[in-house]
């Protein structure tokens, strides 16, 4: 009987601990590897000027298109950035979007995302609905004057923001 008592408490042992093996080897999405599968620009017009994308106030009532699709953790957070140089500088460059994002994301951007945005006369930006969260943007001073080249970085990671990917689209202002 103290045999028979010792198989199974040897039996339940290792079930138990198999069991918790099995836990442990799941991935967790929230410290997973982020990867951009894609991110476009479509500018105010078909064109691009010299390889940059055009964003010209006066045509198309300035509107442009932010297109990515990315496979990371759900939630993420996503930036938009415009930069003078192709580096991601957050104490230099001009942050002009940001969100949290995933399935449960109360702005409606899931891991494929198509972002309407709108450069005005007046020099003000925005993209998707303007609210306290995500306010128009001045581009006055940072624009300096038009036309004016700049570098749009989308800052991408996962949820614990161990793992960011950066992407750099060239845009000309006018």
């Amino acid at each position: 009987m103290n045999t028979m008592i010792s198989v199974l408490f040897a039996s339940l042992a290792l079930l138990l601990v198999s069991a918790c093996g099995s836990v442990a080897d799941e991935p967790n999405p929230s410290t997973g590897k982020t990867t951009v599968k894609a991110f476009e620009v479509t500018g105010s017009v078909a064109e691009l000027d010299h390889g940059r994308v055009v964003i010209d106030a006066n045509r198309n009532q300035g509107r442009f298109r932010i297109h990515w699709k990315v496979a990371t953790s759900d939630p993420y957070p996503m930036s938009l950035w415009l930069s003078h140089d192709e580096n991601l500088n957050m104490a230099g460059d001009l942050r002009i979007y940001q969100h949290n994002c995933g399935s449960l994301s109360l702005y409606s951007c899931g891991h494929d995302v198509d972002l309407d945005c709108r450069f005005t006369t007046e020099n003000m930006l925005s993209c998707g609905e303007p609210s306290l969260a995500n306010p128009e943007r001045n581009l006055t001073t940072y624009l300096v004057s038009l036309p004016a080249e700049k570098n749009l970085i989308f800052n991408v990671c996962n949820a614990l923001v161990t793992d960011c990917k950066q992407v750099v689209v060239p845009v000309v202002f006018r």
